[in-house]
């Protein structure tokens, strides 16, 4: 499942967020997207599932599963 909700720029310090290429045989397993990305996600066991994903560059958070997801662990 490719997730829409991670922007190509950050949108606090507007660094840019694309990864590497993805090879063209494989982009129709990743939403039809052309590069991968490069925002870091943070993976809970105990939910089983991404709680909020961040900017490498700035820290910032990009998105979140819930409002002060960050502060639940």
């Amino acid at each position: 499942m490719v997730d829409e909700r991670i922007p190509d720029e950050c949108p606090h310090c507007h660094a840019s967020l694309l990864g590497n290429p993805i090879p063209v045989e494989d982009q129709h397993l990743f939403g039809d997207k052309t590069h991968f990305s490069t925002a870091m996600g943070f993976y809970c066991m105990i939910t089983d599932r991404t709680i909020y994903t961040y900017c490498p560059h700035c820290n910032q958070t990009i998105w979140e599963l819930y409002e002060d997801a960050r502060r639940s662990i």
